[in-house]
C-alpha cells in the first residue's frame, strides 16, 4: 500500500475521532468494538486507522470539525487513490462506528455520515 492509501486509511481514523466525540467518546469496551470493525473492514491496513484516532484521541484533542475538516483534506488530496470501493468501505466503516456508542446511531451521528457521504461522493 502507497503513502497516499495511508494517508486516506488515516482520514478515515479522523472520521472516526469525529463519530466518537459526537457521542462523548468512547469507553473501554466501545474501543474494543472499534478496533473490531476496523480490523474486519480495513485487515492489514487497521494499523493505519488505529494510529490515527489514538493520536488524536490522546495527544491532539481536535475539536470535531477541525477532525472533520481534515479527514476531508486527506480524501481530497488523495482523490486519484480513492475508488469507490474504499469510498463505500469509509462509509460502512464510519456507519458501523457511530452503532457501536448507543447500539443505534444518534441524531448528531447520522447528520454527520450523511453529510460526510455526500461530500465523499462528490469527491472524483
Amino acid at each position: 500500500m502507497g503513502y497516499e492509501r495511508n494517508e486516506i486509511y488515516r482520514g478515515i481514523g479522523e472520521m472516526a475521532y469525529v463519530i466518537a466525540h459526537a457521542s462523548k467518546g468512547f469507553d473501554g469496551k466501545d474501543k474494543e468494538a472499534f478496533y473490531e470493525i476496523i480490523e474486519e473492514e480495513l485487515k492489514y491496513d487497521s494499523w493505519a486507522v488505529e494510529s490515527r484516532f489514538e493520536l488524536l484521541e490522546e495527544e491532539l484533542h481536535p475539536d470535531i470539525e477541525s477532525a472533520y475538516r481534515a479527514a476531508l483534506y486527506e480524501f481530497k488530496k488523495y482523490h486519484d487513490h480513492l475508488d469507490n470501493d474504499l469510498k463505500e468501505k469509509a462509509i460502512r466503516v464510519i456507519k458501523r462506528i457511530a452503532a457501536v456508542y448507543h447500539g443505534h446511531t444518534s441524531k448528531v451521528e447520522e447528520f454527520i455520515i450523511n453529510q460526510f457521504e455526500e461530500e465523499l461522493r462528490q469527491i472524483e
